[in-house]
């Protein structure tokens, strides 16, 4: 039976632990809904074509890449990052699915660019939310869950 008191601290100590965790980080990652926005412009579209030979695979990816230009404070700048998500994201092995991306983004056509008020250079033309946003979340719950329950059935069965 002591194993259910074991068992109910460890799973409070790992639930608040990414309780905590998840908080903290979720601060910092709402700061980015925080950033400001200009009226930015599509200066250039491009789509890369990857092609990777092994022995036993040969595969063709593209990646599109949307260049922008924006101005802040008078400053002009030029980024090509449309979101934080990683490169692996951007890149797609369906031809279509990768034109499909430069369409929404007509060369000479208006954007809205968020940008780093500290740090003007860092613009993004998206900011979503991850996959997966919750689930930290949710883990942290469950095991704090776990370990009331484990622990009221510690004293409930003695």
């Amino acid at each position: 039976m002591e194993f259910l008191l074991i068992l109910g601290g460890c799973a409070l100590v790992v639930g608040v632990a990414y309780i905590v965790m998840t908080v903290l980080s979720r601060r910092k990652r709402e700061s980015l809904w925080d950033w400001p926005a200009v009226q930015g412009e599509v200066v250039d579209t491009a789509l890369y074509r990857h092609e990777r030979r092994t022995l036993d695979k040969h595969e063709i990816t593209y990646t599109p890449v949307v260049a922008y230009r924006y101005t802040v404070e008078e400053q002009a700048y030029r980024s090509q990052q449309r979101d934080f998500a990683p490169y692996s994201a951007h890149t797609f092995t369906d031809h279509v699915a990768a034109t499909a991306v430069l369409t929404q983004y007509p060369l000479g056509s208006a954007v809205t660019v968020r940008y780093n008020p500290r740090a003007p250079q860092q613009a993004v033309l998206k900011i979503k939310r991850p996959v997966g946003y919750h689930t930290e979340l949710i883990f942290g719950i469950s095991n704090l869950a776990a370990g009331v329950v484990s622990i009221l059935l510690f004293f409930l069965l003695r």
